[in-house]
């Protein structure tokens, strides 16, 4: 098995990735084992001028980490209902989402969709990586918005697809 998803920034600046390495079981127990990546653009550069080829600033990796595809399917189903919103009672109804996706013994990484009081977004979710690694533990938040959103949800209703074949 192989495959892939990821959520951007809505600069484009910032993204974390999940690289599926291999699938253990099947339907809704199966446990996807994934290579998380977190990765950004910052310095030296003015926003939108930056190579789209040039290498991150900053790249994180954490190799390993299971994922139940039930969880997989909680977060595309979660997001598909709010992008199905109209736009109106999008921007009214706001995203809040608490997701764990990936960890394994002393290692997590979880995602949360929603506002944060310390980022400007204009309306638009932020989007927060939370990550535990041992003794290490960080986190990157971004802006995102519905069209980053509803790339991750394509990629990984995708990557569900693909796990549901026989």
């Amino acid at each position: 098995m192989s495959g892939s998803w990821a959520l951007l920034s809505s600069s484009g600046r910032e993204r974390v990735t999940w690289h599926v390495r291999a699938v253990e079981g099947t339907g809704a127990d199966a446990v996807l084992t994934c290579d998380i990546a977190l990765s950004g653009q910052f310095f030296g550069e003015s926003l939108g001028s930056g190579r789209p080829e040039a290498p991150p600033d900053f790249s994180l990796e954490i190799r390993g980490l299971l994922l139940r595809l039930s969880t997989l399917q909680r977060l595309y189903d979660h997001l598909k209902r709010w992008l199905d919103l109209p736009l109106a009672e999008m921007r009214s109804t706001r995203l809040r989402l608490d997701c764990d996706m990936g960890g394994l013994f002393d290692q997590d990484v979880r995602l949360l969709l929603g506002e944060r009081a310390d980022t400007l977004s204009s309306g638009h979710p932020v989007a927060t990586v939370k990550y535990i690694v041992g003794r290490m533990s960080g986190e990157l938040s971004f802006v995102t918005d519905p069209s980053c959103l509803a790339s991750l949800c394509e990629e990984v209703g995708a990557a569900l697809r693909r796990e549901s074949r026989p």
